[in-house]
């Protein structure tokens, strides 16, 4: 499984590291991150849905 984490600096981040790396094939990101701008640039090309997601 690839999972992609945005925030990877942050308390809930930090933990998520941990706790999903045994999982699959995590790819850690966040504002510093040279792959993030990347990521932002990949997101156009996302379905709606995804890209007008906002949690609550």
């Amino acid at each position: 499984m690839n999972i992609l984490l945005f925030g990877k600096t942050g308390q809930v981040g930090w933990e998520l590291q941990r706790s999903l790396a045994p999982v699959g094939n995590l790819i850690a990101l966040d504002v510093h991150s040279k792959s993030f701008a990347v990521i932002l640039v990949i997101r156009k090309a996302l379905p709606k849905p995804f890209v007008s997601f906002v949690p609550m």
